[in-house]
This record gives C-alpha cells, sequence and structure tokens, in this order.
C-alpha cells in the first residue's frame, strides 16, 4: 500500500510542475520507489510526464523542461552563460549550456550544487551548498561592477 508513502511526503508546486518529494520519509529510497508507479499512472493519464530526480518525482508538461528555457533564453546577443543544477533534472540543462558553449565559442559555466554525482560529473565546478553558490554569484556581482 501506497499511501502512506503519500502521506510522508512533500508536494512542491513550481507552477509549471508538480513535484512529490521523498527526503523526509522514514526509507526515502523505498516510498519513491513504491510512489512511481503509481505517481506515472496518474500523471500520464492526463498526458504528464514524471522525471525522476534525487528522492523526487517531478511532474510535468511534456517537452517542457529547464533545457527548453535555456534554448529559449540563449540569443545571438548572448555573451555568456551561468547555469547551476542540484539533480538529475537539470541534466539536460548542463548539457545544452556547454553545446552552446563550445557552438558559439562564448563562456559557459556549468555548476553543481550538492551532492548528486551525476550533476557533478555533468558541470565544471561542484560547490556543496546553496549557500556557497549564492556566495558565488555574490563573487561574481563584486567582480563585475
Amino acid at each position: 500500500d501506497w499511501s502512506s508513502d503519500v502521506c510522508s511526503s512533500d508536494l512542491e508546486d513550481k507552477r509549471l510542475s508538480l513535484v512529490v518529494h521523498t527526503r523526509a520519509a522514514l526509507d526515502p529510497d523505498a516510498s519513491l520507489q513504491r510512489l512511481r508507479q503509481p505517481v506515472t499512472e496518474r500523471a500520464g493519464a492526463f498526458g504528464l510526464d514524471v522525471v525522476d530526480g534525487k528522492y523526487v518525482l517531478e511532474i510535468r508538461i511534456p517537452g517542457l523542461s529547464k533545457a527548453d528555457a535555456v534554448a529559449e533564453l540563449l540569443s545571438p546577443a548572448t555573451t555568456g552563460a551561468l547555469f547551476a543544477g542540484d539533480d538529475l533534472g537539470d541534466l539536460p540543462a548542463l548539457a545544452a549550456i556547454r553545446s552552446w558553449g563550445v557552438r558559439t565559442g562564448q563562456p559557459a559555466v556549468t555548476v553543481a550544487v550538492g551532492d548528486v554525482l551525476e550533476v557533478q560529473r555533468a558541470a565544471q565546478l561542484t560547490l556543496a551548498s546553496p549557500a556557497r553558490f549564492a556566495q558565488l554569484l555574490a563573487e561574481l556581482s563584486d567582480a563585475v561592477q
């Protein structure tokens, strides 16, 4: 019965997606495994995709990802880009930024925030926490002023 997993999970409304977090569950991995099928089935019934992350299932509109947003934001006038990610759903956007940098020759920096190994491998720089990332952004802001 997966109903107890639902009760121990958190839902996060991200406006364009809904995220089921199992981090707070007694056994986050087991809760995620038990929720994956029913969440995927119900989302699919409404034509939605489910993307796995570290202790999360992200329910979203098909074809709508951070990589799509990155592609929309990067224009011929863009002179540099930085993208930071902390979960598996960020991998396509990290790849899009790096690909754009190679294709255009413009500076393209990718940052992993946290301990998700796959994200760390995909990024050029790894930072331990969101607080450290905020510090990096403040340092960059000071440097360009």
